[in-house]
């Protein structure tokens, strides 16, 4: 028998067992890792999940399920890129580069919002508020910076890709929260009224991200997702 001492617990391994692996670097480095996890180290690291963010007419779309599609500008702007989005031409350092997306399909994100928090206090205990549940005060904590632990609503990933904003379907239009309303369709951020999807969409992109965003037609990520329940 082969004892190994020293990490707080004797690591016991049969002398015909270490003959055999000797060579294999897997095992020593197993054996390492059961170490450093008796020493109470973690041997895997722990991934935060990532937030994301929507303004309020597209994050009720969101929850209400009328949206299930994001897309998001590259930054920086790339000269092309191949279909999946793997690879692509930067302008400013004159080479062919490695992009990848924020998010990746199967991962779940969360839902930034405003929020508050009371503490909790002799009288009360903790309790998150909402902006969006249309409760009146003005001393909201930024979105931007909204933790993980006060998220309320979650969606996973189910699809990504990328491609200029203005190859974008007419389906597509709707799966990003454009609806139909009457003989038109409207976007719920200026709720004017527009005969195609398309122009619906692209008055709608360009309220949230900057005017004249539709007509520079940069690349963007495109993500599907759906809502967690």
């Amino acid at each position: 028998m082969l004892c190994i001492y020293g990490i707080g617990y004797d690591l016991v391994i049969t002398k015909t067992r270490l003959n055999a692996r000797l060579t294999d670097l897997t095992f020593i480095r197993d054996i390492c890792q059961v170490g450093k996890s008796l020493h109470g180290k973690k041997l895997l690291k722990t991934t935060k999940m990532k937030g994301i963010i929507f303004s309020e007419p597209m994050f009720n779309a969101v929850i209400n399920g009328s949206k299930t599609m994001t897309r998001r500008i590259l930054k920086p702007q790339l000269d092309f890129s191949n279909k999946n989005g793997q690879w692509a031409y930067d302008l400013e350092k004159d080479k062919l580069t490695h992009i990848k997306p924020r998010y990746k399909v199967g991962e779940t994100v969360y839902l930034k919002e405003p929020y508050l928090v009371r503490e909790k206090n002799e009288q009360f205990e903790e309790k998150v508020f909402y902006k969006y549940d249309g409760i009146p005060t003005h001393i909201w904590k930024n979105k931007l910076f909204m933790p993980e632990e006060y998220a309320r609503h979650f969606i996973e990933i189910t699809g990504v890709r990328c491609e200029r904003l203005r190859d974008i379907s007419d389906e597509d239009c709707m799966k990003e929260g454009v609806e139909k309303c009457g003989i038109g369709f409207i976007n719920l951020i200026d709720m004017n009224l527009y005969t195609s999807k398309r122009d619906c969409f692209a008055a709608l992109i360009d309220k949230i991200n900057g005017k004249d965003t539709w007509d520079s037609n940069p690349f963007v990520w495109v993500y599907d997702f759906v809502l967690k329940k």
